[in-house]
C-alpha cells in the first residue's frame, strides 16, 4: 500500500511539473507572438509601423483560433472574453488602413 502511494505521489508530481512547464511556454509563446506586438503597437511612431505589428498579432491570433470565446475556466468576466479583444484588433487594423496617408 505504501509503495502504491509514493507512486501515486510521484506520477501527481511529474503530471504537475509537465503542466506548469506546458503553461509557462504556452505563456512566453503568447508574449513573443502576440502581446509583445501590441505593445510595439502602442509605441509605434507611424500608422504603417502600428498596422504592420497589428497585422502580426492579428494573424497569430487567427492562426491560433484565439478568436473567440473565454479564456477562463470558472469565472466567465468580461475581461476573459477573447472574441471581444480580437475584434478590437481588427477594427484597430481596418481603422489604421483607413487613415488617409496625408493625416498627421
Amino acid at each position: 500500500m505504501t509503495k502504491l502511494l509514493v507512486f501515486l505521489a510521484i506520477v501527481c508530481t511529474l503530471l504537475a511539473i509537465l503542466h506548469s512547464v506546458i503553461r509557462i511556454s504556452n505563456t512566453i509563446e503568447f508574449q513573443n507572438n502576440c502581446s509583445g506586438y501590441l505593445s510595439r503597437v502602442a509605441n509605434a511612431n507611424t500608422i504603417e509601423m502600428a498596422a504592420a505589428e497589428l497585422k502580426k498579432a492579428i494573424d497569430y491570433a487567427e492562426k491560433n483560433n484565439l478568436t473567440s470565446g473565454i479564456v477562463s475556466i470558472f469565472f466567465k468576466n468580461p475581461k476573459n472574453d477573447i472574441g471581444f479583444c480580437y475584434n478590437n484588433m481588427v477594427s484597430a487594423y481596418n481603422e489604421l488602413l483607413s487613415v488617409d496617408e496625408n493625416a498627421t
